[in-house]
Parts: C-alpha cells; sequence; structure tokens
C-alpha cells in the first residue's frame, strides 16, 4: 500500500511537477527559437518562389490570353480580305502574324499565305511554304499534316520520284489518324502514276476498310476514285 502524503509533500510535489512544465516549455521554445533562426532564410525563399511561380502562371494565362485574342483579330481579319480578293493587304497581315507570331495563328498564316500563292499561280513559294511548315516539329500536328497533304498533292504531276512523295504521307497511313483517308487517296494516286494498279487499289481499300473513322464524305471520294480505274478491269458477265 502506498505511503500516504503529507499535504505539505503533496504541494511540494506539485509545486515540482510545474517546476518541470515550466522548464519543458521553456527547452521547447528555445528549440523553436532555434530551429526558426537556422531554417527561416530557407522558408522564406521556398515561400517567395511559390509565389513567384503562381505569380508567373497566372502572368503568363492573362499573357498568352490577351497574345491570342490580339492575333485572332489580325488572323479574322486577313481571312476576310483574301476572301474579299485582297491578296496583297491579306498575305501582309498573315506575315505580321509570320513574323512576330506567338501562338499557332503564325502556322495558320504560313498555310493560309501558302494557299494564296497557290490560288495567284505561284506554286514555288506557295510549296516552299507547305515544305517548311511540313518540316516544323513545332507546328501543330494537325497543321503539319495538312500542309504533308497539300505539299504532295501540288507536286504529284511533276514529280519524277513517287516512291519519295509517298514517303511523307507513310506516317498518316495508320487507321487511327485523323488524315488517313486523304494520304492513302493521295498514295494511291502516286501509285497510279507509277502505273501500279493493283498496289492504288489495295491502299484504297485498306483505308475503307476503317469504317467510320474516315468522314463519309472522304469515304465517298475514294470510292469513286476507286472505281475509276477499277471498273474497266472487272470481268465482263
Amino acid at each position: 500500500m502506498a505511503e500516504k502524503l503529507s499535504k505539505e509533500e503533496e504541494l511540494i510535489k506539485i509545486q515540482q511537477q510545474v517546476l518541470d512544465r515550466e522548464v519543458d516549455e521553456e527547452l521547447q521554445h528555445e528549440q523553436m527559437v532555434a530551429f526558426w533562426k537556422k531554417y527561416s532564410p530557407f522558408i522564406f525563399a521556398v515561400i517567395l518562389v511559390v509565389l513567384l511561380v503562381v505569380s508567373g502562371m497566372e502572368f503568363y494565362k492573362s499573357w498568352l490570353l490577351h497574345t491570342r485574342m490580339k492575333e485572332s483579330d489580325i488572323y479574322e481579319n486577313a481571312v476576310l480580305l483574301a476572301y474579299q480578293g485582297n491578296s496583297d493587304a491579306a498575305k501582309a497581315s498573315f506575315d505580321k502574324l509570320i513574323q512576330t507570331g506567338k501562338t499557332h495563328y503564325k502556322e495558320l498564316s504560313s498555310l493560309q499565305k501558302a494557299g494564296l500563292f497557290l490560288k495567284e499561280g505561284k506554286k514555288e513559294e506557295g510549296v516552299a511554304l507547305l515544305k517548311s511548315l511540313m518540316e516544323d516539329a513545332s507546328a501543330p500536328a494537325p497543321i503539319r499534316a495538312l500542309s504533308t497533304v497539300a505539299y504532295v498533292q501540288n507536286l504529284v504531276d511533276e514529280t519524277e520520284n513517287p516512291e519519295q512523295l509517298r514517303l511523307f504521307l507513310t506516317p498518316y497511313l495508320n487507321a487511327d489518324n485523323p488524315w488517313y483517308g486523304s494520304a492513302a487517296e493521295m498514295s494511291a494516286v502516286l501509285y497510279l502514276k507509277e502505273g501500279k494498279k493493283e498496289e492504288a487499289a489495295d491502299i484504297l481499300n485498306k483505308a475503307l476498310e476503317t469504317g467510320n473513322k474516315i468522314p463519309v464524305s472522304v469515304r465517298q471520294r475514294m470510292e469513286e476514285f476507286k472505281s475509276s480505274f477499277t471498273e474497266d478491269e472487272a470481268p465482263a458477265e
């Protein structure tokens, strides 16, 4: 059985517990002060970096939105000028975006300018712009694909090396690519240029077998194209 403490001893014990608690709190306080003195510069640096990153991201988003809206207005105005037949003014506006553009309106402007050159019969200038876009790794994939198909299409009649042009289309000859139909169509044209009707029909058939992945209008055109050079080879009944 524990010995019962006198009132004086209980008081002394309580005072000792209070003193021990105060010492512990003082030690903790001193440790916190020492920790803060040692690591506060690092903590402030981390907070500053986080604030700068967040502020920078918000500034960039705001700048990008403002820039995109500004370049969109220039681009739309240039397209309107082209539609109205004012080719020189349209190309001047497109040039402004090509030279100073910060968004993908820059590449779209190059594509539009290439189209104007081709419409004016300036094939060399137009094809050169298409080739530049086709080889630009920083350009959006849809623009590169469209530029490639247009580049091949504009050289198919004068090329002496159809195989080389077909190589440009190879990356788009798969069922998951949205440009599969157009790439298959141009590949078939190049095969026909070499007199290879069987290969032309085969590449069109493979594309047509992919079902609804190719737009209906493109499928219809491909079917009509295939019929144009295969019907005369069908056996007579």
